[in-house]
């Protein structure tokens, strides 16, 4: 929604400060509110937007969580399949480690690969002795 949209909606100049607030508010509702709603509840009704905003900000919580959840899954299932293949001589078990570090971070991998009780490659005990 431009800023002479935004203004017209709720009857009044804004400055551009106001305005980029505003809409950021407005963007973050998503399609579940339109320019009209959204200016009527800006105006006449802000605690019911920001009940709205607040309702938003936690399924977006839930979401980064649930994407978090499988994301670890997802390198703990890599640690595991790693160590599987750990005594091949063709270094994929390295390059799934890789994979499972960038995809879970350093210190969740370490972390994970430490409670699993998977032995810890050279690679492993040098990032370890660097972070320490």
């Amino acid at each position: 929604m431009l800023q002479k949209e935004f203004e017209e909606r709720i009857g009044r100049e804004v400055s551009q400060d106001y305005y980029v607030m505003a809409d950021a508010a407005y963007m973050a509702c998503g399609d579940s509110v339109d320019k009209d709603l959204f200016c009527k509840l800006w105006k006449d009704k802000p605690l019911e937007l920001v009940s709205l905003l607040a309702g938003r900000v936690r399924h977006v919580e839930n979401c980064l969580r649930e994407q978090g959840d499988r994301i670890r899954q997802a390198g703990v299932s890599m640690i595991m399949e790693a160590e599987k293949i750990r005594c091949g001589e063709d270094g994929s078990s390295r390059r799934v480690d890789v994979i499972a570090m960038r995809l879970m971070g350093e210190s969740d991998y370490l972390s994970e690969k430490l409670s699993c009780d998977v032995a810890l490659t050279r690679q492993d005990r040098d990032l370890l002795k660097n972070r320490l």
